[in-house]
C-alpha cells in the first residue's frame, strides 16, 4: 500500500475510490488507515492523504480505527489540528464526531477546548482561517450528545454568546453559515433537559430571528428544531405552551409552508403542544379543518374570508343552521 500512497496517480485514484461507500467499507480490512495516520502525525501527509481520511471517516468502523484504542488516535489528531490550525484535520474530526457510541465518548475531554475555539475564533474576519476553524469547531460540537451540556453552558456563558450572535447584525455582515451552526448547536444542547432550562431565555431572540430568516428554509428548520428540543422536556414544555404562546402561533403559520420538511417538523413540534394543552390541540384541529375545507367555508360564509378558523369551529350550530336545520333535512326525506 505504500506504493499507492507515494505514487501521485495511484493516490488520486485512491481518493476517488474513497468517495464510494462500498470502497470505504473495504478500507477497514487494509493497512491504509495506520499508514495514513503515521504520515499525518509525522507531518509528511499531503492534502490528498488527509482528504482520503476525511472521506473514509464517514464509515463508522473506519472512524473507530482512526480514533484508536482509548482515543489515542483522536487525541493525536486533535492536538495536531489545533497546533497547526489545519482546517482539513478539523473536517476529519467533524466526520469522526458524527458517529454514535464510543467515538463520541472519546471527544468529551476536548469539548472545553473546542468551545474556546468556537467562541474565540469566530470573532475573526469571516474570510480568515481562524474564523473558519471556529465555525468547524461548532460543527463538531453540534454532533456531540453530552449528558452535561448544562455545565459547559454555564462555564462558558453560552446563553449570552448565542444571544449575541443571533441578536446582532454580525451574521448579516459576516457569515450566515456561522449563524446556522450556532442555531444547530443550540438545538443539540437543548436535547439535554438541564441545558434546556438554561436556554429557555433565548426563545424570544429565536422568534425574532425566525421572523428575519423566514425565507431561508434551512435556518427555519433548525430554529423550529430548537423549539422542538425544548418541548421534549416536561420542565421547559410549560414555558412554551401557554395559551398565548408566540411559538405556537408561529408554528401554526408554518404548518402550510411550501417546504415539506418544514411542514413535517412543525407538525411534530405542534403535536408536543397538543399533548400538553387542550387549547392548542383545538387550535391545531381548527387550522387543519379550515385548510382542508377552505372552499366550503368560503361558500357557507358568503365569500366572507375574514371569518377565523376558531370562530368557524367554536360556533358550529349557527354555521350549519344557516344551511339546513335537522328538521328540514327530515322533511326533505
Amino acid at each position: 500500500m505504500n506504493f499507492v500512497l507515494d505514487d501521485e496517480c495511484a493516490l488520486n485514484l485512491f481518493y476517488q475510490l474513497s468517495i464510494d461507500d462500498d470502497a470505504k467499507a473495504m478500507v477497514t480490512f487494509t493497512d491504509v488507515i495506520p499508514q495514513l495516520l503515521e504520515r499525518v502525525l509525522s507531518g509528511e501527509a499531503s492534502q490528498t492523504h488527509i482528504a482520503i481520511l476525511v472521506n473514509i471517516a464517514t464509515e463508522k468502523r473506519n472512524a473507530q480505527l482512526i480514533c484508536g484504542r482509548e482515543g489515542k488516535g483522536l487525541d493525536a489528531i486533535m492536538g495536531r489540528a489545533i497546533e497547526q490550525q489545519n482546517l482539513l484535520l478539523f473536517k476529519l474530526l467533524r466526520n469522526l464526531a458524527s458517529h454514535t457510541g464510543s467515538t463520541q465518548i472519546m471527544f468529551s475531554k476536548w469539548v472545553q477546548k473546542l468551545l474556546c475555539l468556537a467562541t474565540g475564533q469566530t470573532t475573526s474576519p469571516p474570510a480568515s482561517l481562524s474564523f473558519r476553524i471556529g465555525v468547524e469547531s461548532i460543527r463538531i460540537l453540534s454532533q456531540l450528545h453530552l449528558n452535561n451540556w448544562d455545565e459547559f453552558i454555564q462555564k462558558n456563558n453560552m446563553v449570552s454568546w448565542v444571544g449575541d450572535k443571533i441578536n446582532t447584525s454580525q451574521g448579516k455582515n459576516g457569515s450566515t453559515d456561522l449563524l446556522l451552526q450556532v442555531v444547530i448547536l443550540s438545538g443539540t444542547m437543548a436535547l439535554q433537559s438541564c441545558a434546556a432550562r438554561l436556554l429557555v431565555p433565548l426563545v424570544d431572540s429565536f422568534l425574532r430571528f425566525l421572523a428575519e430568516e423566514q425565507e431561508d428554509d434551512e435556518m427555519v428548520i433548525q430554529i423550529v428544531y430548537f423549539f422542538y428540543s425544548l418541548l421534549l422536556h416536561e420542565e421547559t414544555n410549560a414555558d412554551l405552551t401557554s395559551e398565548d404562546s408566540p411559538v405556537g402561533a408561529y408554528l401554526i403559520d408554518l404548518m402550510h409552508d411550501k417546504n415539506e420538511k418544514i411542514r413535517e417538523l412543525c407538525e411534530r413540534t405542534l403535536d408536543l403542544f397538543a399533548m400538553t394543552s387542550d387549547v392548542w390541540s383545538r387550535r391545531m384541529d381548527a387550522e387543519r379543518f379550515c385548510w382542508h375545507n377552505a372552499q366550503w367555508l368560503e361558500m357557507v360564509t358568503g365569500n366572507d374570508c375574514t371569518m377565523s378558523c376558531d370562530s368557524a369551529l367554536s360556533e358550529p350550530p349557527s354555521l350549519f343552521n344557516d344551511i339546513f336545520e335537522t328538521e328540514e333535512l327530515a322533511e326533505m326525506n
